[in-house]
């Protein structure tokens, strides 16, 4: 149980490193309004929750436990499960969040009336980001990670 316990603080940790995360709340920082490199960020975001946390613990308990039971390899994405929930509990409780939202421009029309008078205007997205979206993702994307990553080990068996 020690074994699962340090494994899945490994995946809460993990989890909460998500460098699509942490590159969104740089790009925010530093002012990056490019649309298609912010919406690289989320996928990035996305790929990062889904594989790294997963495959990291599922290569863990393979090489510990020398077992490939389901038993033994969602142990330690449940303790970590548990981890993020709690974690979760706590930012609703005292209303904690870590995160930023910006708008970005995405488009615009010019009009002509009549005369000389013409005006623009700009469309808008709003992309935003919390670490409450990544902890209750992760939640998630554990299991998602580590049963991908076991299907992909049986694959590779069979050829």
């Amino acid at each position: 149980m020690a074994d699962a316990l340090l494994i899945g603080f490994v995946g809460f940790a993990l989890t909460l490193m998500n460098v699509g995360f942490w590159g969104f709340m740089w790009a925010a920082s530093v002012g990056i309004k490019s649309l298609p490199a912010l919406y690289v960020i989320m996928v990035c975001i996305t790929v990062y929750g889904l594989i790294v946390p997963g495959a990291v613990m599922w290569k863990l308990v393979v090489r510990r436990s020398h077992s490939h039971d389901f038993y033994d390899l969602f142990k330690p994405v449940i303790l970590t499960f548990i981890m993020l929930f709690l974690l979760f509990v706590f930012m609703v409780f005292f209303s904690v969040n870590v995160g930023t939202q910006m708008q970005i421009p995405v488009g615009s029309t010019v009009a002509g009336g009549e005369g000389n008078s013409s005006w623009s205007s700009a469309s808008y997205a709003m992309l935003s980001v919390g670490l409450s979206q990544i902890v209750v993702s992760g939640m998630v994307f554990g299991f998602l990670g580590v049963g991908l990553a076991e299907f992909v080990s049986r694959i590779k068996e069979e050829a």
